[in-house]
């Protein structure tokens, strides 16, 4: 590849290694820094004992068709088969939601008025702005809450509605939700960790494991990554040591990466016999008081998983 643009890419998660190849497919010549001894970054799979556990997402609800036709994993993409209720504890009940009951405890009569506030979204609204101008101010706050923990671990009042959660913005949820509309859930037979590991591998030498960046800065037109020459850099590591890096050159920068937080979460797996668990999707906490986010029963899902539940909590 004589001549190609070197890049020089920090980070070996599923950005990193995602921006990697969309590099590769322009015609430059990518090299990716990982400090970690493995590829992935917060996805990762294991299997010990017949059980399959995941170290990160169980699902994804984007398609990345053009990732898993690199990594050749197109023919390994399996969906949920099983029950997709969702239930939801809530002033010491467990509620399937939606269901009258929940419904009932949510405030459903201003929240089925939902169709006809489907007005434009404020600029720089929150989750919980955008979900109770919908809903009103007992669902939407709830539904926010529900929602900014089920998927990000996050703060309601600190979430971008627009960013977190782009297709709110389109037309009337209830009516999406009333007519069956979902994203479409999906996950690899050995595991979400097994499309990094084969994307790595397609990088070969390109790869750098256990090559932590610890000198960055601009030079005559290019970088200096570890005194070695390149002509671009992608920053493709959490916001936090993304601001360590930028502070030698960049210190505004730095600033606003500073400004990111991220919720710190520990994930505990747990095995049943098949009938141990309820049939579902899972069930969130909706008021803290089973110190847990939320548990997912991914056994009841997806076809050939050892039965298991997975409790995600924050960190203490």
């Amino acid at each position: 590849m004589t001549g190609a643009m070197r890049v020089a890419v920090i980070g070996g998660g599923m950005a990193g290694l995602s921006a990697a190849h969309a590099l590769l497919r322009r015609g430059a010549d990518p090299v990716v820094f990982e400090a970690a001894a493995r590829a992935g970054g917060k996805v990762g799979s294991r299997s010990e004992r017949g059980w399959l556990t995941e170290d990160g997402p169980h699902f994804l609800a984007r398609p990345l068709g053009a990732l898993l036709d690199v990594a050749g994993l197109g023919g390994e993409v399996i969906e949920p088969s099983g029950s997709r209720v969702r239930f939801v504890h809530l002033r010491g009940r467990v509620l399937r939601a939606p269901s009258l009951r929940f419904l009932a405890a949510a405030g459903a009569p201003r929240a089925l008025l939902e169709p006809l506030f489907t007005g434009p979204l404020r600029e720089g609204a929150t989750l919980r702005d955008l979900l109770v101008a919908r809903f009103g101010r007992r669902a939407g706050s709830l539904a926010a809450e529900l929602m900014a923990a089920g998927v990000y671990a996050g703060d309601p009042d600190a979430l971008s509605g627009r960013d977190a959660f782009p297709g709110l913005a389109d037309g009337s949820i209830l009516l999406r939700a009333l007519r069956g509309v979902r994203n479409r859930l999906w996950s690899l037979r050995r595991g979400l960790g097994s499309l990094p590991e084969m994307l790595a591998a397609k990088l070969g030498a390109r790869l750098r494991l256990g090559a932590s960046v610890t000198a960055l800065a601009p030079a005559q037109g290019g970088w200096d990554v570890q005194s070695e020459r390149f002509e671009s850099v992608v920053l493709a590591v959490p916001a936090p040591r993304a601001a360590e890096l930028a502070s030698e050159f960049a210190l505004p920068l730095a600033g606003e990466l500073r400004q990111l937080r991220t919720a710190p979460v520990a994930l505990v797996h747990l095995g049943f016999p098949h009938d141990g668990l309820p049939r579902g999707f899972g069930v969130l906490d909706a008021d803290g008081t089973l110190h847990a986010i939320g548990t997912l029963f991914p056994s009841s899902m997806l076809p050939g998983r050892a039965p298991e539940a997975s409790v995600g909590r924050w960190a203490d």
